[in-house]
């Protein structure tokens, strides 16, 4: 059974101003109330899941619900009661799909009210996968209410969501959870909060509801605080919230010198910590050995680019060929582990071989300088700088400039320079985010050079 630990036992975001009643049953099925009154249903749209109850009560006027199939021959079934005042009706709606209903005598003022029932994909499953439009895969719990992760929870086994922090997200947690298709039972365990009570785990993360999430699907607790975002089955990049301590035994503040500072920095779906290298170039790891003998001291973080937390800029991640392993990039900088960490939340590397070699890998870095073979230089007639480029990149020729045009990684192009006539033209960059772009130039004389740059 589904257990909601903390002070909002009753998960009073479903009180819409009555007394909400809440059946958790072996598959999670939850009754939702709906107010009747005023001339309008209260809530007059809501999703629920296949299974669940909706409880119409009403407390003032003479009132009914229409739902019946005669009146809108689209609903899946019927459902609705006689005009009265002073009622209370039910009904479980066991038939996922849409269905609209109203109050008869009350059509006029537009009393129209709709239910949309989703499918129970994983029926019996506490624990379920479900596809939101925007986030992708997410997890939520039997009833199809978004679970969510903090990323201050650094540190093993323990929540750092106390006090006030558990009546905004209460806990979830279920005592040998059934869980739905595409879900490992070795990713689950489960922590004995700080405040009491248990906590169910995924990958190490506690896990835990949003109070304004009033709905199943909703997910308004993403992103909150730029601390708090969906779980979810395959992010590539998370992010942590932590104190940096090296190998050494010290603990670093963000510029790598000693002093305690909370660091959000990027971790792997488990909670461990991912590192950049000072020494490498832009798309070049300048560390790992052709033979590979190096890699378990620093070990490329090899995968594919899945999901990465929502606040991070998807197209700023790339790959590259390392001696035949994948290496996933950041702004164009290689990403590894450091061999030494033996568990989440740990940051030993940050010292090694001295504070700010392996820096961990961050939101706000600066992308590393481009490779000279990359860029162009006087033997090719074109000269652009500076690379990276903040406010404004300049462009110059052995010949007049004809055009300039700036396209995207996926080739869109984003901004066009025609006619201009002149061996020397700079270009704003207000307006383009932060990323990797490309930069075509065609001469007067129809040559043309292609470039890419970095925008800071």
């Amino acid at each position: 059974m589904t257990k909601l630990t903390g002070p909002t036992l009753t998960r009073k975001f479903w009180i819409l101003g009555m007394i909400a009643v809440f059946n958790y049953t072996a598959i999670g099925q939850i009754s939702h109330v709906v107010d009747v009154t005023d001339y309008k249903f209260t809530p007059s749209e809501i999703t629920i899941n296949e299974g669940d109850t909706v409880i119409w009560t009403n407390s003032e006027g003479h009132h009914n619900v229409d739902g019946l199939q005669s009146q809108y021959p689209s609903n899946p079934e019927s459902f609705g009661n006689e005009v009265g005042m002073g009622w209370v009706f039910t009904h479980v709606f066991t038939i996922p799909g849409e269905y609209n209903y109203q109050c008869d005598p009350h059509v006029i003022f537009n009393m129209f009210g709709k239910v949309i029932v989703l499918e129970n994909t994983s029926p019996g499953a506490h624990v379920q996968l479900a596809e939101d439009p925007v986030l992708g895969t997410i997890l939520t719990d039997s009833s199809g209410f978004t679970l969510y992760y903090y990323t201050k929870d650094a540190l093993p086994g323990t929540s750092l969501c106390t006090g006030g922090c558990v009546d905004n997200w209460p806990l979830f947690y279920v005592e040998n959870p059934v869980l739905g298709e595409g879900l490992d039972p070795e990713d689950f365990g489960a922590i004995v909060h700080p405040e009491g009570g248990m906590q169910t785990t995924y990958k190490g993360w506690p896990l835990y509801y949003w109070v304004n999430d009033l709905d199943p699907g909703d997910t308004k607790g993403e992103g909150v605080g730029n601390v708090w975002f969906v779980a979810k089955p395959d992010y590539s990049i998370m992010l942590m919230d932590g104190l940096l301590t090296g190998k050494d035994g010290v603990t670093y503040n963000g510029n790598y010198e000693p002093g305690e500072e909370m660091v959000q920095y990027f971790v792997d779906p488990y909670g461990r910590t991912i590192y950049t290298f000072v020494n490498d170039a832009y798309d070049q790891n300048h560390f790992t050995a052709p033979d590979l003998s190096n890699n378990s001291v620093w070990p490329v973080y090899e995968t594919g680019l899945h999901s990465v937390a929502s606040i991070l800029e998807e197209s700023l991640f790339g790959s590259i060929d390392v001696f035949g392993k994948q290496q996933l990039t950041y702004k164009g900088w290689p990403l590894y582990y450091f061999g030494e960490d033996a568990q989440r939340g740990e940051t030993t590397g940050v010292s090694v071989p001295g504070p700010g070699i392996w820096p961990v890998a961050v939101q706000d870095v600066d992308a590393p300088v481009l490779n000279a073979a990359e860029d162009l230089n006087e033997q090719t007639g074109f000269r652009l700088y500076p690379n990276p480029a903040s406010d404004a990149l300049h462009i110059e020729s052995d010949e007049p400039i004809e055009s300039v045009s700036i396209y995207s990684t996926t080739g869109s192009r984003i901004k066009v320079f025609s006619n201009i006539a002149t061996s020397y033209h700079r270009i704003s960059l207000d307006g383009i985010e932060a990323g990797v772009y490309v930069v075509e130039i065609t001469s007067a004389g129809h040559h043309t050079q292609m470039s890419r740059f970095v925008k800071k």
